[in-house]
């Protein structure tokens, strides 16, 4: 498990670091959000590194076997993830994230109140548009649906 986590987690912070340095040729606007999500995934993948390194020196056992429904649920997510975004030119960015973010929370959490859902995806898509089409002026996706 250290060998896998270590290993991993350097080829992340190399791969994040390279695309950094690549996202200085975007355009001043649009360079700010692949940075972030960089800044973001480095940091993600140091704390990774660090949490392995100190497991493996004071010889923390920690790997656990995924259960069936488990499996599953991943399985899912991914199904659901790669419909997502193969819709999303047809259908458009905020339909198809609404729609996503429904049928999602709704297979995760399916005993929340079912007026959480739609809340939850309205939220979503408000703060999304703020964020790209307000503040960082970049247009999403739009489809037959917008």
């Amino acid at each position: 498990m250290y060998k896998k986590n270590i290993i991993g987690s350097v080829a992340f912070i190399f791969l994040f670091a390279a695309a950094f340095f690549m996202s200085g040729s975007f355009p001043a606007m649009v360079d700010i959000y692949p940075k972030i999500i960089c800044v973001m995934g480095i940091i993600l993948s140091a704390c990774l590194l660090g949490q392995t390194v100190y497991q493996k020196k004071h010889n923390i056992e920690n790997e656990k076997k995924l259960s069936r429904k488990q499996i599953i649920t991943i399985a899912v997510t991914l199904a659901g993830t790669l419909v997502y975004v193969m819709l999303i030119p047809v259908v458009g960015y905020m339909t198809m994230t609404f729609i996503f973010l429904l049928t999602m929370t709704f297979y995760v959490d399916p005993t929340s109140p079912k007026i959480a859902y739609p809340l939850v995806g309205i939220a979503f898509i408000v703060l999304l548009y703020l964020a790209f089409g307000v503040f960082l002026k970049i247009p999403l996706p739009k489809g037959i649906l917008i």
